[in-house]
């Protein structure tokens, strides 16, 4: 290109000098696309942080809850879930989970007090004065299972252990 000779304004302008000055047209054009980019960039990773602007995927089910599950077999034998569902009861928490761990449970239902009772959990069966009973967030649970209700990010356990006279 050194041997291209151009005629701007009345100016010989050459090759090598034309070549330049694309370069820094070139850069400037960039620059001028650059620059915003990183503004807009900057002023979104702001407004994330701030918690303006969520990068967590939308809650497509409003009613859903998490809830963590623990069976409390005793003699520190634990196990933990975490229960996403629409259900809302001690119940159905335990009953969903059972489903998607493979473990059974089995309950009697009593029409007279419109309650279950839970006779086993994971083959662990209450016998003689051992018993299964729910605590929901540290607090005794004084209704049947079935009616207890639970909220997001309650803590649910059930307790195999001894009645007291």
């Amino acid at each position: 290109m050194g041997n291209i000779c151009y005629l701007k304004h009345n100016t010989l302008i050459t090759g090598n000098f034309l070549s330049k000055l694309m370069e820094k047209e070139t850069k400037k054009n960039i620059l001028i696309l650059i620059v915003p980019i990183a503004v807009i960039a900057i002023a979104g990773f702001g407004l994330i942080n701030a918690g303006i602007i969520s990068t967590d995927a939308p809650d497509l089910n409003p009613n859903q809850i998490n809830v963590t599950l623990i069976l409390n077999y005793g003699e520190d034998n634990i196990d933990e879930y975490t229960v996403q569902t629409t259900e809302s009861t001690v119940y159905s928490v335990l009953i969903k989970a059972s489903e998607e761990n493979n473990f059974y449970v089995v309950a009697e239902y009593y029409e007279s007090f419109d309650s279950y009772l839970i006779e086993s959990i994971n083959n662990v069966k209450g016998e003689g004065d051992m018993f299964w009973q729910y605590y929901v967030n540290g607090e005794m649970g004084m209704v049947g299972a079935n009616s207890q209700t639970v909220e997001d990010n309650d803590v649910i356990e059930w307790k195999y252990e001894k009645f007291e006279y």
